[in-house]
């Protein structure tokens, strides 16, 4: 009888120790499952944003590609005559946005701005832009005024020896702006934002006039 019932104990020890084991690896199983579902689920989160950034980068480029091959360039970026790709720029006002905006659209025409003008074959130089707002009309109620903005600039472009090749030419631009009563001309936002516009315009039609054929003509002498 005492053999049989340390027979059931060690049975029943068995058995509890088995189940025991059976749960903790149910347990790492489950654990172990859940690691790797994780995993997958941050690697496939990972994997679709990089697709995602791929397929832009694609997308940003082919579209390029397609302007280019139409024939789009930025705007400011001209076809000029060889002879300009080295070129001194003179400016009245050397620090100014005017300067500064024509040296950007300069250098993505190309042309390599020197230091001296004993260093370059042609010299451009610009003049100090003027801007002259003149009231035209009030309103009604003398609520608002309307002003006219009368915006220029002039260049020429002559050799390193003083022979005028091109100019001296002015471009001149034109806009109304609109303010309150109460607001100064002189301070105005308004004011500032049309000058910027009309400024790149202004450069926009010097960058075009110095890549015409008239200007190419010239630089052959």
């Amino acid at each position: 009888m005492e053999g049989g019932a340390e027979g059931s104990v060690i049975r029943c020890r068995f058995t509890a120790l088995s189940a025991l084991r059976s749960k903790r690896a149910a347990f790492w199983m489950t654990r172990s499952f859940f690691a790797i579902a994780k995993n997958g689920f941050y690697f496939g989160v990972s994997l679709e944003i990089h697709m995602r950034k791929v397929v832009f980068f694609l997308g940003v480029v082919c579209f390029f590609l397609v302007l280019t091959s139409c024939g789009f360039k930025l705007r400011g970026a001209m076809n000029l005559p060889p002879q300009m790709h080295r070129l001194y720029l003179q400016s009245d006002a050397p620090y100014s946005e005017l300067t500064r905006e024509l040296k950007q659209n300069l250098h993505l025409s190309k042309v390599h701005l020197m230091g001296s003008p004993d260093q370059a074959p042609v010299i451009l130089a610009v003049s100090t832009e003027t801007v002259n707002p003149q009231q035209i009309t009030i309103s009604s109620t003398d609520q608002s005024r309307i002003y006219t903005v009368n915006y220029s600039l002039s260049y020429e472009m002559r050799t390193p020896k003083g022979v005028t090749l091109i100019g001296p030419k002015t471009i001149q631009k034109q806009t109304n702006i609109t303010l309150l009563a109460n607001e100064v001309i002189g301070n105005s936002n308004k004011l500032s934002d049309v000058v910027r516009v009309m400024r790149q315009d202004a450069i926009y039609s010097m960058m075009l006039q110095l890549s015409s054929k008239e200007v190419m003509d010239k630089l052959k002498i």
